[in-house]
């Protein structure tokens, strides 16, 4: 082909560009492929574009010729492509038929010579980015990937896919998009693991979310703490003057940050909060200190390691 414009068209069945030689542009704006399409193989000479373009599974037939609802195994983009806001699978009817495919993105083994761009694009599956060469300039912003999630595929897959991507945005030295893939490979494998392994990865993900969240990271810090000052307020002497109850509360507040960070011995003999804790035990209602205290000592090291974390990954220089 020597140009190749199909700007809003429409393919009713699965179409197959298999091999094809694209000698110049080749534009697919705002296309429609209805039942996927093949560029197994194909050659662009110049940037190919398919912004917009959707590949549906409405007509796809999962046939062994075309096994990929979007089949760019082995295509070669030398001056680079976008698939800005370009949608990857969108039928979600079809993901109970025998027919669906597991991958409604494959660039297996492509090869990408200059900028590419993905911002905006949608993906209802794990693309698969297998010994694929991506360019320092690849642009991963703004991506839907809650569909990827959800979408009934293997587990073992979307991990091997996930990790991949990992990787090679790791080589690229692109920490957000790195974490982000590595959030995702967390994620889908809490479907692989036992209880016990998914228990502590979903707990990774609430208090941190995998080690990225600064905020969620920092709620539960605080959190944790400021609920044991409460919990040590409301065990003190209800009937102390008001004078006398705000000094509780700085004492039950002082004191529960000391707990929770108990190798800083804020409360021991002749620890800066040592008063504050000896108020506090001479007017509590019920013997709840020592355990509480041990509680804190216990959540608060873990709770401030993933606060930390944090902001080693969202700050750190390299």
């Amino acid at each position: 082909h020597e140009n190749l414009f199909s700007d809003r068209a429409r393919f009713h069945a699965t179409v197959s560009f298999s091999g094809a030689r694209f000698g110049r542009r080749a534009t697919f704006l705002g296309t429609e492929f209805m039942g996927g399409a093949s560029f197994n193989g194909a050659a662009f000479s110049m940037n190919a574009t398919f912004n917009e373009s959707q590949f549906e599974e409405r007509c796809f037939s999962g046939g062994t010729t075309i096994p990929v609802l979007a089949d760019f195994r082995n295509t070669e983009f030398p001056d680079g492509a976008s698939f800005r806001e370009v949608v990857f699978g969108r039928d979600e009817n079809a993901y109970s038929r025998r027919t669906w495919p597991e991958r409604r993105a494959d660039f297996t083994d492509a090869e990408f010579g200059a900028a590419t761009s993905f911002r905006g694009a949608v993906f209802a599956g794990a693309p698969a980015f297998f010994n694929t060469t991506l360019h320092e300039d690849t642009d991963f912003g703004k991506v839907d990937w809650s569909r990827a999630e959800t979408t009934n595929i293997s587990a073992d897959y979307a991990v091997r896919a996930w990790e991949r991507l990992e990787l090679m945005m790791s080589r690229l030295e692109k920490p957000l998009d790195r974490h982000q893939f590595f959030r995702l490979k967390m994620r889908a494998r809490r479907r692989t693991e036992g209880r016990v392994l998914r228990t502590l990865n979903r707990l990774f993900e609430m208090t941190s979310d995998y080690g990225w969240g600064v905020g969620r990271a920092s709620a539960c810090w605080l959190s944790h703490w400021l609920i044991a000052s409460l919990v040590l307020f409301a065990n003190s002497d209800a009937a102390a003057s008001g004078a006398e109850r705000w000094r509780l509360a700085l004492a039950a507040l002082g004191t529960g940050f000391a707990n929770a960070h108990a190798f800083l011995f804020l409360t021991a003999e002749g620890g800066h909060l040592e008063s504050a804790r000896k108020l506090l035990e001479e007017c509590e209602r019920y013997a709840i200190m020592t355990r509480l205290g041990t509680l804190e000592a216990v959540l608060g090291p873990i709770l401030l390691f993933f606060l930390l974390l944090t902001l080693r990954n969202r700050f750190r220089l390299a």
